[in-house]
């Protein structure tokens, strides 16, 4: 992690790759948007976004992760895992998974790293941070019937970016590699058991509160 100057930090790109999803006799490529070009999935596919719980928070800057795989367990404990390359920007408005047909009882993501930045003391301090998050997993008993529709995965509750801040402060401002671990450890313990998915009847990417009020479809456990 390393303070950066507001004025003169680097914009940076994210990047989002089309690529291709294999899974038994499945092999359809798709785009950034999570919407297979030219064709469907076998049944009727779904998207699933991915935001932090809380809503928008003026103090980040960028919030961005690497998804590398997308693991199904059906509810008779049969998995296939997708390969993937997404790079998420958890602040737009593309940042979607497709999501097979099918009736999962687990819905697991492969991640390489969680990149935040956050400004801290008013505003006055920009800091960088990645986190090294490795994966996110979501399970219900119930089944989840995709058929088309839309979700959103929300990882971390609503006060977790003020923790970030906060530690960042007791910290000293100075959280680095070797340094900080055990706060690290919570951050990421807090952003991935706090994993909560819901459905989204607006499709706008985003949980409303009458979306919220229904409860969610998916737990992490």
């Amino acid at each position: 992690m390393r303070t950066v100057d507001r004025q003169n930090r680097p914009l940076g790109l994210v990047r989002c790759s089309t690529h291709k999803l294999f899974a038994v006799i499945l092999a359809l490529p798709w785009g950034c948007g999570g919407t297979p070009p030219g064709g469907t999935f076998v049944g009727n596919p779904g998207e699933m976004a991915v935001r932090l719980g809380g809503g928008p928070e003026p103090s980040v800057g960028r919030l961005s992760m690497d998804v590398t795989a997308l693991t199904l367990e059906d509810c008779d404990g049969i998995e296939a895992t997708l390969p993937l390359r997404q790079q998420l920007d958890l602040l737009g408005d593309d940042a979607t998974v497709a999501l097979p047909d099918g009736r999962w009882c687990g819905i697991s993501l492969a991640i390489d790293g969680l990149y935040i930045e956050v400004a801290v003391l008013g505003n006055t301090q920009l800091f960088e941070l990645d986190l090294p998050l490795d994966a996110l997993h979501l399970f219900t008993d119930a089944g989840l019937v995709v058929d088309g529709r839309a979700f959103v995965l929300e990882m971390g509750g609503e006060e977790w970016v003020d923790l970030l801040i906060q530690s960042l402060i007791q910290e000293n401002l100075s959280l680095g590699p070797g340094l900080g671990d055990k706060l690290v450890d919570t951050l990421i313990a807090e952003l991935a058991d706090n994993a909560l998915l819901f459905l989204d009847l607006d499709r706008n990417g985003r949980v409303d509160d009458d979306e919220r009020s229904q409860g969610p479809l998916a737990t992490a456990r």
